[in-house]
């Protein structure tokens, strides 16, 4: 772990066995930057640590590949997909308890809603995007789409899925679709709105990033 500022090394991060962590396969922040969560390729566990001193705080067992990890928006939550078992689950990463096990066995992309109550995944396979309720793991919702990877804006009551060459923009409280984004090539990157909600940036997989605004 690096300081931004001038580059200096803060902490070397370990895996519980004491070696240093190596092949990432996903790394997040906490929203309030205080924890780290990662994952290995080929190891079982994502861990946590604290960024003020690079502890040890809590680790995840049984994850074979642990393709995507996410944090919900208040910090309290994980939500980590096993790309190897197929599996998704989600963890009080206070306590380190179970809170579900959600069935799907492939995902392309995962966004908690800005209030946290609500996560979403995204099945290009499947062409499904599924809406889960945080509390228990309870499916409460899905939409036909092919998309892979999916953005709330920050307000809550838009969502964005980016699906083959288009971006389609829902409204959030009735399914409704606002808007299609042609963009006329196969999108394979992320999606993400700006701060203030009316900017929105995807990076298409190539080497460009699109920005697209509502004013």
């Amino acid at each position: 772990m690096w300081q931004i500022s001038d580059g200096a090394l803060l902490h070397t991060l370990k895996r519980p066995d004491a070696n240093i962590i190596s092949g990432i396969g996903s790394i997040v922040f906490s929203p309030d930057g205080q924890l780290l969560a990662a994952s290995s390729v080929g190891e079982t566990v994502v861990a946590i640590w604290q960024v003020s001193d690079g502890a040890l705080l809590r680790t995840f067992s049984d994850y074979q590949n642990a393709k995507l990890i996410n944090f919900s928006p208040d910090g309290q939550t994980l939500a980590a997909f096993s790309s190897r078992d197929g599996t998704l689950s989600l963890w009080r990463v206070n306590e380190g308890a179970l809170i579900a096990f959600l069935p799907i066995t492939q995902i392309d992309g995962l966004a908690f809603s800005p209030d946290g109550q609500t996560l979403v995944t995204t099945s290009s396979f499947y062409k499904l995007l599924n809406f889960w309720q945080v509390s228990d793991g309870t499916l409460t919702g899905k939409l036909d789409t092919d998309a892979h990877q999916v953005a709330y804006s920050p307000d809550g009551q838009i969502m964005a899925a980016a699906s083959t060459k288009a971006i389609g923009l829902w409204q959030v409280s009735d399914g409704a679709i606002l808007q299609a984004i042609e963009q006329g090539i196969d999108l394979e990157g992320d999606i993400i709105f700006g701060a203030n909600g009316k900017t929105l940036i995807s990076a298409p997989g190539d080497d460009r990033v699109m920005i697209y605004s509502s004013e």
